[in-house]
């Protein structure tokens, strides 16, 4: 009778072990190939199966992790993509004109208008440089941030005046309606969210045109409103107008010394204060960006 319960045990014992081999120990293999796959660069590799248990879950889970590791891989190509025609468009244009102005191909006459356009390009490369250090700050966890008390009011005004001769050489009326307003935020973050947005409001602006700066201050939330007159936003480009590099008219915002990222440093500042901004646009009432600061 021992022996035959001890022969007992050890069957079902290696049925169990079997079992648990099927259901368990195989699953665990191919996790661990695919696994392998992507750390090769396959990031197209993808588990198939029907299982509806823990083990199934656990699958589902690796290829869903694959997908983001996908769409982050195409993001960050597409992020070197841009940087490297954003950065090679501005240093062929310099190498061309000195190239020339050295040679002797540009006569003396008109060599002020092209070192010009040299000086134009470099700025534009600094800015480019500028703008990919901000976003690389704010990305990481180490970005200097200190909120502060201080009057939005007062500095939505002072934006403004620091933007005069920009918007006088366009003509353009300007109209504020800011209620005495206290906000808690960074200051100096905040101060590059008002001037990416009023420059592009001027920028944008049609000559003779006005631009709205409208503060209301209720006890839900502070909401900024930058409205201007000119060509409005396609419906299409809308949803795209904050991602890194997107332009809506590329030849006009490269020649006005845009690069895509103003838009992108805006949001990422006022994300990182938990606040929100929002964006419409038509021919008739113009472009308006309400930026809301939760009380």
């Amino acid at each position: 009778i021992l022996l035959i319960s001890l022969v007992t045990v050890l069957i079902i014992g290696g049925l169990l072990i079997l079992l648990a081999s099927h259901y368990i120990v195989k699953p665990v293999k191919r996790l661990t190939g695919a696994a392998k796959e992507m750390a090769k660069g396959n990031l197209d590799f993808r588990i198939k199966h029907s299982k509806k248990d823990e083990i199934g879950e656990l699958m589902d889970s690796f290829n869903h992790m694959a997908c983001e590791l996908q769409k982050i891989d195409k993001i960050r190509e597409n992020f070197v993509s841009n940087v490297s025609h954003e950065i090679q468009s501005p240093i062929t244009a310099i190498r061309g004109f000195t190239r020339a102005i050295s040679d002797g191909i540009i006569p003396t006459e008109n060599q002020k208008e092209y070192l010009e356009i040299i000086y134009q390009e470099t700025l534009r490369l600094s800015k480019l440089s500028d703008h990919l250090l901000r976003l690389a700050s704010l990305d990481s966890d180490n970005h200097p941030f200190y909120p502060a008390r201080y009057r939005l009011d007062e500095q939505l005004r002072r934006m403004i005046l620091v933007t005069e001769p920009l918007w006088t050489e366009k003509h353009l009326h300007i109209e504020l309606d800011l209620q005495d307003c206290q906000v808690y935020v960074d200051q100096d973050l905040f101060e590059q969210v008002w001037q990416n947005l009023i420059n592009n409001a001027i920028k944008y602006s049609d000559e003779n045109g006005w631009i709205e700066v409208l503060l209301e201050d209720n006890t839900e939330a502070v909401r900024v409103h930058i409205n201007n007159t000119g060509q409005a936003i396609p419906e299409t480009d809308l949803p795209h107008i904050f991602e890194r590099f997107y332009m809506v008219d590329k030849a006009r915002s490269q020649s006005g010394g845009g690069n895509g990222l103003g838009l992108s440093i805006a949001k990422k500042i006022i994300e990182l204060h938990k606040c929100k901004i929002d964006v419409t646009s038509n021919e008739e009432e113009g472009t308006c960006f309400t930026v809301t600061i939760p009380g």
